[in-house]
């Protein structure tokens, strides 16, 4: 048997129930996103996890400690067996020590016949003690002392000198008493020492047997405060739950509003687009309109140096002042009508209108430099022809005037479209 000493022994309950820190007071991140939610959600679950590996844990070692526990009683009560069986032999051999005293305390007198009367009642109290077992190492001395005891009295019996004998039988049992109280004596402490040694094996077993109980409260009040936790643990894990929910409602709100934002951004995207295509157009309609200008000034001033050259500048200068504003009259009308938006076909059929009339005065120049100064004489003559001249192209004028107020009615504003002029046929 190993018996365990209670001073140096160490309980594992200190490193079972030395907790660190760390995991108590782990610190959660904040639950404000999503990412951090699937985090949070982990390390309840590690936590649980090792919530019930330490229940898992200290359920095997209160087993443990009840098998233990039971092993020590048994040990205790293999102990006290023992030692209620070296207690009945240690009265064996203390009636046995009485008995050998009360032998030689006979022998040392001198009256022999009292002796052995002595010796038969002391063979009755040795045969009852003989039915003890025996369990000392010392008790085959004894017993072999016992049958020379039963050798000395046959020998007594059969001798027929009792009494020469007598003399040298009681100095050989003095001798052999001696020897005998020397044994019995290392016997006695022999046992003593034994039993002290049974005392202290008995008091170190109730300290083991006090310390197992001393483990078992502690680990009841561990198993205690680990269900404590736990429910805690399941409390926050229901709130994080919570949390979690709300955090998912909360983020998919805002995935709605960022889609509705981004589809408004791609409308006002196009818009823009639309519009910027829009003002490229009317960039390169203002452009032509300025070329044409351009090309309508310079005509204009072609005219005015010819009309210098050929001297009929004071003549025709009221005519040209009179004419000029029923040209920008009708370049006006044909604006209005198209509200900005005139094309280039039209602007080249007035540009050819006014370059037919301009060759009808460039072939009447001609026809009256051919008949040199006779134009001047017949100067009366020919104004006749020239108001001829000039009701043909006032006619003219005003026919080309009808013909484009004609056009400019023909475009219209269409008002379910972009801002465009779109023909009415095709309407």
């Amino acid at each position: 048997m190993t018996f365990v000493d209670p001073i140096r022994y160490r309980s594992p309950i200190k490193n079972i129930l030395m907790y660190q820190s760390d995991e108590f007071d782990s610190g959660f991140p904040s639950s404000s996103t999503s990412s951090f939610s699937g985090v949070l959600e982990n390390e309840l679950k590690k936590e649980v996890n090792r919530s019930e590996k330490r229940r898992s844990m200290l359920a095997d070692s209160l087993r443990n400690a009840y098998h233990a526990i039971e092993y020590q009683k048994n040990c205790l009560e293999q102990q006290d067996r023992y030692f209620t069986s070296s207690k009945s032999t240690l009265e064996s051999l203390l009636m046995k020590q009485e008995l050998l005293e009360s032998r030689l305390s006979n022998l040392k007198q001198n009256n022999f016949y009292p002796s052995i009367l002595s010796l038969g009642v002391s063979e009755k109290n040795l045969q009852q003690s003989s039915r003890y077992p025996p369990e000392v190492k010392d008790y085959s001395r004894i017993t072999a002392l016992e049958r020379e005891i039963s050798d000395i009295k046959e020998q007594m019996r059969c001798s027929k000198s009792v009494w020469g004998s007598n003399n040298a039988y009681t100095q050989n049992m003095s001798k052999d008493g001696k020897s005998d109280e020397v044994e019995v004596k290392e016997v006695n402490e022999e046992l003593r020492q034994h039993a002290e040694l049974m005392e202290a094996k008995c008091s170190n077993a109730q300290r083991e047997r006090d310390v197992l109980e001393l483990q078992i409260v502690s680990l009841h009040s561990g198993l205690h405060q680990e269900k404590v936790s736990s429910k805690e643990l399941e409390k926050k894990c229901v709130k994080l739950q919570s949390e979690i929910t709300a955090n998912r409602s909360i983020n998919e709100s805002l995935h709605l509003e960022v889609s509705a934002l981004k589809q408004q951004s791609h409308t006002l995207e196009n818009a823009v687009k639309g519009s910027e295509s829009e003002k490229k157009l009317l960039h390169v309609k203002v452009e032509n309109l300025q070329k044409e200008k351009q090309i309508l000034m310079s005509q204009k001033e072609l005219l005015f140096e010819i009309m210098k050259k050929k001297g009929k500048w004071k003549y025709l200068s009221k005519e040209l002042t009179r004419r000029d504003p029923e040209v920008i009259q009708t370049i006006a009308g044909n604006e209005r009508g198209c509200s900005g938006e005139t094309s280039f076909s039209d602007l080249s059929h007035t540009a050819s209108l006014r370059h037919s009339g301009r060759r009808g005065r460039r072939m009447k120049e001609r026809k009256y430099k051919s008949n040199g100064p006779n134009f001047f004489q017949s100067h009366d003559c020919h104004t006749d022809y020239d108001r001829k001249y000039l009701s043909k192209e006032k006619d003219g004028n005003a026919r080309n005037k009808q013909t484009q107020l004609e056009k400019n009615e023909i475009y219209f504003k269409d008002e379910n479209s972009s801002g465009k002029y779109i023909p009415k046929n095709v309407r």
